[in-house]
């Protein structure tokens, strides 16, 4: 189920069960659309974000982010990205054609998921950002 950020449980919440029930993790799943089309589709950019984003989350990057453009279809054409983090990875794909992205955050370490939302939705410039948070 994908819900606006505003109907997730809190963060505070959500770590409390974290805790409670020892989960392994927490996964954020962000389906971004209207996003800046320069900024999906530019290598740099998002290479950028990756170093930000686990800045901002206080997480350890191990290793430089793949980074790679591919797909025949143009449906699917775009950037893949995947940059794995001491306590687990961040992935995402960018659509040239619809300026869509879809970007995939697993830690073992609990990490607020609203500034995970709410950094790469305004990074990549989107104007809609559906968010689904999981404990594993």
């Amino acid at each position: 189920m994908i819900v606006a950020l505003s109907e997730l449980p809190s963060v505070e919440v959500l770590h409390e069960k974290f805790n409670q029930d020892k989960s392994w993790g927490l996964s954020t799943l962000l389906n971004l659309s209207g996003c800046d089309g320069f900024k999906i589709s530019d290598k740099t950019s998002i290479e950028q974000y990756l170093i930000e984003l686990c800045q901002l989350l206080q997480v350890t990057r191990y290793g430089e982010a793949q980074v790679i453009h591919f797909g025949k279809d143009p449906r699917i054409a775009g950037y893949s990205a995947f940059q794995l983090i001491e306590t687990s990875a961040i992935s995402g794909h960018f659509v040239d054609e619809n300026n869509t992205a879809y970007i995939d955050i697993f830690s073992c370490r609990f990490y607020d998921y609203n500034v995970a939302a709410n950094f790469t939705k305004t990074f990549f410039g989107a104007e809609r950002c559906e968010v689904s948070v999981y404990l594993r």
